[in-house]
């Protein structure tokens, strides 16, 4: 592995070949084959609610947090960050 590259780390945007290329070098996806799952991930853009956009504007639901907890959404009103911290 080596140093970390901050220059690139912190750019504003990354390019989707960017995101392939930090993908396929440092993630790991325990539930299954990493190369499946890998190959299809995607370069998100913004999350709004409960869903992510990509780089195109294509919109996905996020499932990724059902498995291990409540998913609330990526826009949580503050009536609610509020009521789960006081």
């Amino acid at each position: 592995m080596g140093p970390i590259d901050w220059e690139k780390h912190n750019k504003a945007e990354w390019s989707t070949g960017d995101v392939k290329e930090a993908i396929d070098k440092h993630s790991l996806f325990p539930w299954m084959g990493n190369a499946a799952l890998k190959g299809g991930a995607i370069n998100v853009s913004h999350s709004e609610d409960i869903y992510l956009y990509d780089s195109e504007g294509k919109k996905y639901i996020d499932w990724s947090a059902g498995a291990v907890c409540a998913n609330l959404g990526h826009t949580v009103p503050d009536s609610i960050v509020e009521a789960m911290t006081t």
